[in-house]
């Protein structure tokens, strides 16, 4: 099984802050995530700053 732990070095969107709305992310706090697959088939993780800003980038 493939690691998807976010690093320095993934091709992530951990280090751009939420998903959202783009606010910083405390690293020392706990956050809502989500994973999807990029166009190249890769999995990406997904930071947010609230469960709010989760629920908005997943709605229809």
């Amino acid at each position: 099984m493939k690691d998807v732990t976010p690093s320095k070095t993934d091709d992530t969107d951990a280090d751009d802050g939420c998903a959202t709305c783009g606010a910083a992310i405390d690293a020392s706090n706990r956050h809502p995530i989500a994973a999807d697959f990029g166009a190249d088939g890769e999995i990406r993780i997904r930071l947010f700053c609230s469960q709010a800003c989760r629920d908005r980038w997943n709605a229809p």
